[in-house]
């Protein structure tokens, strides 16, 4: 998908394939929470799954939506990154 290709793009990221409506993506070691933070910062709220842990550590989860809101994510997560 765009989106996953998008998220790829961004340095430190690991987005992973989905089939579902979401996407599960891969923070650099310790700043899930941090980036969590910086986004929904700038109005944009995703799910942090990190506090999971297991294989979900370091990792946040996005919902896939309009072009408009994916963008606005994607505008969010570089700042924050």
């Amino acid at each position: 998908s765009l989106m996953l290709s998008a998220l790829n793009s961004v340095e430190g990221i690991t987005a992973y394939d989905s089939a579902a409506n979401f996407i599960l993506f891969k923070t650099p070691e310790n700043q899930a929470s941090n980036i969590f933070e910086a986004i929904k910062a700038q109005g944009v709220l995703i799910k942090n799954v990190h506090p999971q842990g297991g294989l979900l550590t370091d990792c946040l989860r996005v919902t896939v939506g309009t072009p408009e809101e994916n963008q606005a994510f994607l505008n969010a997560l570089k700042v924050a990154v």
